[in-house]
């Protein structure tokens, strides 16, 4: 087979594009990552391809997305260096437009976008153009023999490739195109599913003196950033004072876990009554705002966190669940100081049962968007700078939310909770974020507050003493939702769980399970990046 010089070249850079993620071996899941093995994987597989496209010279055409598709996967493991998981998958499709600017202002993706832009541009001078050179023009042969070599080369090494334990859907593209499909196959068993639930309550009457339910979802936030929690920086100087002054009545859970290092999964597990070890099935089981609505109890939610992106996240499909629920707009970034007004206008409703849920930007990517400038305190390093000034900022939100709920003549509990934290290259291995690479302890320990006014204490005397009791215990989101279940009487046997609901006399606070690439769930205790503060937060 005669072809020349440039067409062959072209056709082997396009199959070298394609298949360019396999040589990281962060891109192969199994056990057996030797990238010896994959080195060969990737010859045997582009060079087959390469053929391809020499043999049907249309083929190349078709390959063009592909390779960029290819380019653009090896730019993203490069800088981040993780393989594009299932959480990075479902962010892709759940993000917005406001979002997406925010997160391509941030260094480490301009970074991998300038990346991208000049490797592409390089690439397609010599795939597209034509060049100058003489010697694209020549011809060259490529035998059968030739061919057969390369076919049986690639046939050896997918095969011992193989033979080492994995299997070809673990090998991009593959296995990218498989994470894509369960994760569409997902979000339509959840609309179709989930939105076709019915759920009657079947439990005792609900509790029908008045009272009054908050929780506050903080975004991104760990532990390791709080004052309360031992961090050098005082990040929390308004919550110490109220712990110092109302210490009865404000409980610091030491030790606390998210369900999740995405908000995917660790908003519906505070939400659901359906917790971290159902999570691959949630959509099966009711929402605490459902719960309450069928026991004709008012519920309302609040966000400023953006509309998301071609699907609707299981957050915002949960938070649409309240009987009312309203989004905080604005022609920039919205703080979270706007959920204070919407909160007020909750309280005022007339109704003497009330389920209040408040969804912060918090310390959401990129950081000095999540506060007024004017709350620029610390300076040092930007990056952590920006991450405490929103820390700092969120502080203020409670105190402001706890003193509106303290003033009330009511009983009122307020329960606030980050949805994960974040890591902010903590270790000097460029990881950001959360979710990209592997689970660490940043984005498992998260702070929880919980906090309840005089009239609760007096109205519920022995509830109170429980609550207090639980401040040694591990905090969870799976309890969170079953303490509002408890606080208000609903305990319909087929949801409620009393071994999590912190104000029960059957409280225990375990089993608790983490959710990481689902379906992939755990015990906790099993997980590596909490089982040293899992463990003696046991003892």
């Amino acid at each position: 087979m005669k072809v020349r010089c440039g067409e062959l070249l072209q056709a082997w850079l396009i199959s070298l594009l394609v298949f360019l993620p396999i040589l990281a071996p962060v891109t192969i899941s199994g056990a057996h990552r030797d990238s010896a093995w994959n080195l060969l994987v990737y010859v045997g597989l582009s060079s087959l391809l390469c053929i391809a496209v020499v043999r049907l010279r249309m083929l190349r055409w078709f390959l063009l997305p592909m390779a960029l598709g290819g380019l653009a996967y090896s730019c993203y493991v490069w800088v981040v260096g993780a393989d594009i998981g299932y959480f990075v998958i479902s962010a892709l499709y759940e993000s917005n437009f406001r979002e997406a600017t925010e997160l391509i202002k941030s260094p480490t993706v301009l970074k991998g976008f300038l990346a991208f832009a000049v490797t592409a541009a390089f690439m397609g001078c010599l795939i597209i153009r034509r060049s100058r050179w003489n010697w694209t023009s020549r011809p060259v042969w490529v035998s059968r023999r030739a061919v057969m070599l390369v076919a049986a080369m690639a046939a050896i090494s997918l095969s011992s490739w193989r033979g080492m334990g994995n299997e070809f859907s673990d090998v991009y593209p593959m296995r990218f195109v498989r994470q894509v499909s369960d994760y569409l196959e997902e979000v339509r068993m959840v609309r179709i599913e989930y939105g076709a639930l019915k759920y009657q309550y079947d439990g005792p009457p609900p509790h029908e003196e008045p009272l009054t339910l908050v929780l506050v979802i903080g975004e991104s936030a760990r532990a390791a950033n709080w004052s309360l929690y031992g961090y050098h920086r005082e990040t929390n100087p308004l919550l110490r004072q109220w712990i110092e002054r109302y210490p009865d009545n404000t409980i610091l859970y030491r030790r606390a876990f998210s369900a999740g290092c995405a908000t995917r999964v660790s908003v519906p597990s505070m939400l659901s009554v359906a917790g971290a070890k159902e999570f691959d099935r949630f959509y099966k089981y009711p929402s605490v705002f459902r719960v309450f609505r069928a026991a004709d109890l008012r519920t309302f939610a609040a966000s400023t966190q953006p509309a998301t992106g071609y699907y609707e996240s299981l957050a915002n499909m949960i938070l649409a669940d309240a009987e009312v629920s309203r989004r905080v707009q604005g022609s920039r970034t919205p703080t979270d100081d706007g959920l204070l007004p919407i909160l007020e206008d909750y309280l005022d409703e007339d109704t003497p049962v009330r389920l209040i849920v408040l969804q912060l930007q918090g310390s959401h990517l990129n950081y000095a968007d999540r506060y007024p400038q004017h709350y620029d305190h610390f300076s040092g390093d930007d990056r952590v700078d920006a991450y405490d000034n929103s820390i700092l900022y969120t502080d203020l939100i409670l105190d402001e939310v706890f003193q509106r709920l303290r003033e009330r003549p009511e009983p009122g509990l307020v329960i606030y909770a980050s949805d994960h934290g974040e890591n902010l290259n903590d270790s000097g291995d460029g990881n950001l974020s959360h979710g990209a690479k592997g689970t660490t302890t940043y984005e498992v320990a998260i702070p929880m507050v919980l906090y309840f006014n005089e009239a609760f204490a007096k109205a519920m005397p022995d509830v109170a003493d429980r609550l207090r009791s639980t401040s040694v215990a591990i905090g969870h989101h799976d309890m969170i939702s079953q303490t509002f279940l408890g606080l208000a009487g609903l305990t319909d046997q087929a949801i409620y769980r009393g071994e999590m609901d912190l104000s029960s006399t059957q409280f225990t606070g375990h089993p608790l399970y983490y959710a990481d690439n689902p379906p992939t769930i755990i015990p906790y205790s099993e997980v590596p990046a909490a089982r040293s503060m899992f463990s003696a937060s046991r003892d």
